[in-house]
């Protein structure tokens, strides 16, 4: 299970709920859940503060294989 998902889930959010914490849209949050999408180091940032937990244990910057990087988020 992607790292986000499995904090999301065990911290009893939602997908539209992240989102809207994150300011981004609720299809982008799936993307990033799915692998088919990577946020710049800004949004991973925000995305590790809301959970507590470093840029590092969201395992985004591991695998390079079929993921586009957004560089502006």
């Amino acid at each position: 299970m992607n790292e986000v998902k499995k904090y999301r889930k065990s911290n009893g959010l939602t997908q539209g709920q992240l989102a809207e914490l994150l300011e981004v849209s609720k299809d982008y949050v799936g993307m990033i859940e799915r692998g088919k999408r990577t946020p710049g180091f800004k949004l991973a940032k925000k995305i590790a503060d809301c959970f507590l937990v470093t840029v590092d244990d969201l395992n985004f910057f591991n695998d390079t294989s079929n993921k586009t990087y957004d560089e502006a988020s």
